[in-house]
């Protein structure tokens, strides 16, 4: 087993990493003239900010609390726990916040969460308890109102909770997968809420409802609790289902949650009905939406809640910045990801149970597929649907058709090489097409990027910054750019130049602006360090910003009496002025950079000493951090056992139950007086997700069995820390892979196909040695995404063909031998 032991004292691990954080942040680049400064890491794991006046900062975190920021000091008393009702199970958590317009004077905010599965199946009977969770299980979104005591804006109002969307599992957000949940909230300039939700279903393969990935997700315990009905059965293409709640920008009454009669498919009869408060549809995961200040009207009745952006994070292709500036859009998930169709989806052809085929006339199917509801866009903007069996009939009678509106631009996942961003355009004979940014057709001036997770950003609307981003929209993405967009007002909002504002640096969550000091804001989420790094960080431009102070020492613990070198020299000030060093502790009073101390104790019994450090630049800024040094103690020793570097988990056993054991000895203190803290980590190419956190001494955790390809690579980070009673700990990790050797399970055998070589460096052959069935029958190679990368049928009873693979990504493909819709045959090619 691979062992890899880290001390550190707990309750200085992020002072201990300083070091190292600034030279990550010193990767982080901006124009000259910006800084980027720290302003906050008390918090765990923050997902937003809002800003209710100058002195107060509103910090909400993914487990369901909201905290005040006052002046820089975090306050004691959360502004609200709702910690027992939200479910933080994989990606999901308390997403969303915003401050009503007027919350100087009505106090309201508004939060969207996913629901614990045990809050909502058993609060209010007697098997509820309020400890208890329930991680892996269908749910809903649920958007809330909480109203703050306007004296001091620190503290709900107790019982002001309105419930205004998902008060029953049937009129909530569908959550049947560990992401792609709930989203961002924002507020229209007529004073409407709205609510972005993802599709609600697995991202594992192309899932359009049955039992196919059910190991993936809760579908069907979704349709046995209520959440969804047999006619949502149909997994991501619920996002094109105006009846659902799925994947959406909703519009709705913040006093009632009722749809507005301006929004576009609003019923009088049924205005708490889900198609009266869709606004835009075909998303995946709008994590981040924001509307651009003074876009639309002020009256509701208008249907201008003003221009909407979006930012839709993709699967493993694209990401999407999407502008809503009318009602009824529709970007095309999941029959699209960024400008093009995509096949897993698409080529299903699937029914849409609404919509229900009356023109029947030597025609026999009885629904629309999703496919003919959604058509390509024209030069023109027209729509030109057409019936699929009756050039005579208008689909238009029975349900509305929608025109595939493309993203601003889309912009390729990082594993999808190389760099591309793609700028919508049609061709000389008006088709649909795309432009690289860098081609000098496109309308977009920029550099070709790639990223993570799309976010979507805040615009720029003050006098701080230089006068070439005023006005100016900031996207980001989380793996941890920035960049300024200008934009065309006079045609809705079309993006015409991209620019780069900050490159590199951590993981990105939320970006705000800030109207009181016209700073930008952003959020930092970053599972990628050891430990995690939560942190609120502020960008401005021009004055003096403070110095920051680090302390550098030789040891963290050892036996009294303990000689202790430290060293400011890790301290700096940003703008290079010269600091002024103060150092104080158990018998130290030095203004040295440098210093040596020798701390002393009476007896052999643990304790701590506390080293304090504060820098001062020359204009009198200055700032201060400490160093626990423990004496007479040594940190626990630590290794995992249940599990070892190099297991595989196997994918065609549903959700993998996997025990937390460890081996933990401690010199100085009893088993039970040391705290554990478990965290699993879903590594998902070059980032990763917290999964699960769990502080028992040995625990059983549930994980989902995700594959890999070429494009998509999963495994799991298991880490455990263990910390003795005075801070000092160690921590030991172990990864797991996926065994891609069991994805399908049992593969026939019948050896009606040869195929070879394999594994296959260039070309694969394929001969049928036997007579199958009466021909057609198909041939066809996919990676276990479900991405196709062959698709051959033939007229012939037997065959030998030949195939150039030499462009197909290395890794692990199905072929797949099929005769009238019946699987033949099934077999592994590796391509080398």
């Amino acid at each position: 087993m691979l062992i890899r032991k880290v001390t550190f004292l707990v309750l200085t691990a992020l002072l201990g990493l300083l070091i190292d954080l600034t030279t990550v942040m010193a990767q982080a680049t901006y124009p000259d003239g910006f800084t980027d400064e720290l302003i906050s890491e008390d918090f765990f794991a923050p997902v937003g900010i809002a800003f209710p006046d100058s002195h107060l900062i509103y910090v909400w975190e993914q487990h369901g609390l909201i905290h005040s920021l006052k002046d820089g000091i975090k306050l004691d008393t959360p502004l609200l726990d709702i910690q027992a009702e939200v479910s933080a199970a994989g990606e999901h958590g308390m997403l969303g916040m915003v401050l009503d317009p007027n919350f100087k004077n009505n106090g309201y905010l508004y939060v969207s969460y996913v629901v614990d599965p045990h809050h909502l199946n058993y609060f209010g009977t007697p098997e509820y308890d309020s400890t208890d969770t329930d991680s892996w299980n269908a749910t809903i979104g649920r958007v809330a109102r909480f109203q703050v005591n306007v004296t001091s804006f620190t503290e709900v109002i107790p019982g002001s909770r309105k419930v205004l969307l998902g008060s029953e599992p049937s009129n909530g957000i569908p959550v049947l997968a560990p992401s792609h949940g709930v989203g961002g909230l924002d507020f229209g300039t007529d004073g409407t809420l709205l609510v972005g939700s993802g599709d609600g279903t697995t991202w594992v393969g192309h899932h359009t409802g049955g039992e196919e990935y059910q190991e993936f997700g809760y579908d069907s315990l979704g349709k046995a609790i209520g959440i969804i009905d047999q006619l949502q059965d149909v997994g991501s293409l619920r996002a094109q289902q105006i009846e659902s709640y799925s994947g959406k920008i909703l519009r709705i009454d913040p006093a009632t949650g009722f749809g507005l009669p301006s929004n576009p498919f609003y019923d009088a009869t049924a205005p708490d009905a889900a198609q009266s408060k869709v606004w835009a549809m075909g998303l995946r995961s709008p994590f981040r939406i924001r509307v651009r200040p003074s876009s639309g009207s002020i009256d509701p009745g208008d249907g201008r809640p003003g221009v909407i952006y979006i930012g839709d994070v993709g699967s493993n292709q694209y990401e999407e910045l999407n502008i809503a500036g009318e009602a009824g859009k529709n970007f095309g998930w999941p029959l699209y990801e960024g400008m093009e169709i995509n096949r897993g989806f698409w080529d299903q052809w699937v029914e849409n149970p609404y919509a229900i085929n009356t023109q029947t006339q030597h025609c026999e199917i009885d629904f629309y597929r999703f496919n003919d509801l959604l058509v390509p866009p024209s030069k023109d903007h027209s729509l030109n649907s057409v019936h699929p069996c009756n050039t005579n009939a208008d689909i238009q009678k029975d349900h509305p058709v929608f025109i595939h509106e493309r993203p601003a631009f889309s912009y390729g996942n990082t594993k999808n090489n190389p760099e591309q961003t793609y700028v919508a355009s049609f061709s000389a004979e008006g088709k649909p097409t795309a432009h690289q940014v860098s081609d000098p057709r496109s309308s977009i001036a920029a550099l070709p990027f790639d990223g993570i997770s799309s976010i979507a950003g805040d615009f720029y609307m003050g006098q701080r910054f230089p006068k070439s981003y005023h006005q100016v929209y900031f996207h980001a993405d989380h793996s941890g750019w920035i960049k300024a967009m200008e934009y065309d007002t006079h045609n809705i909002d079309e993006i015409h130049t991209i620019r780069s504002f900050k490159e590199g640096g951590l993981y990105i969550v939320y970006i705000r602006y800030n109207p009181f000091d016209q700073a930008f804001y952003y959020v930092v989420i970053d599972y990628s360090t050891k430990p995690t790094i939560y942190q609120i960080r502020k960008v401005f431009y021009g004055g003096n910003a403070k110095p920051i102070a680090n302390i550098t020492a030789n040891v963290s613990y050892g036996t009294a009496p303990l000689t202790v070198n430290i060293s400011a020299v890790s301290s700096f000030d940003p703008a290079g002025e010269p600091l002024t060093y103060f150092w104080s502790g158990p018998n130290l009073k030095s203004q040295r950079r440098d210093t040596i101390l020798i701390l002393l104790s009476s007896d052999d019994t643990p304790q701590n000493d506390t080293i304090r450090l504060t820098v001062i630049d020359s204009t009198g800024l200055k700032d201060s951090t400490y160093q626990i040094i423990s004496l007479n103690n040594t940190p626990p020793e630590v290794e995992i056992t249940s599990i070892s570097e190099g297991n595989q988990y196997p994918l065609d056993q549903g959700l993998v139950e996997t025990p937390l054991q460890a081996d933990v000895h401690d010199i100085e203190h009893e088993n039970d007086q040391l705290s554990y803290y478990w965290e699993i980590k879903l590594k998902h190419n070059d980032h990763f997700h917290l999964e699960h956190i769990d502080t028992n001494v040995s625990a059983v955790v549930t994980l989902f069995p995700l594959g890999s390809t070429a494009l998509d690579e999963h495994s799991y980070l298991i880490e455990l820390t263990v910390t003795d009673p005075l801070g000092l700990s160690s921590f030991d990790e172990v990864t797991i892979q996926p065994d891609l050797t069991t994805h399908l399970g049992t593969i026939l055998s019948n050896e009606q196909i040869l195929t070879y070589p394999n594994p296959v460096l260039d070309h694969l052959n394929i001969d049928i040695t036997s007579t199958l069935k009466s021909a057609p029958y198909s041939v066809t190679l996919y990676d276990l995404s479900g991405k196709v990368y062959l698709s051959e049928t033939f007229q012939s009873n037997r065959l030998s063909s030949h195939h150039d693979l030499q462009k197909l990504p290395a890794g692990l493909y199905i072929l797949l031998l099929t005769s009238k819709n019946e699987i033949m045959d099934i077999r592994k090619i590796i391509k080398e």
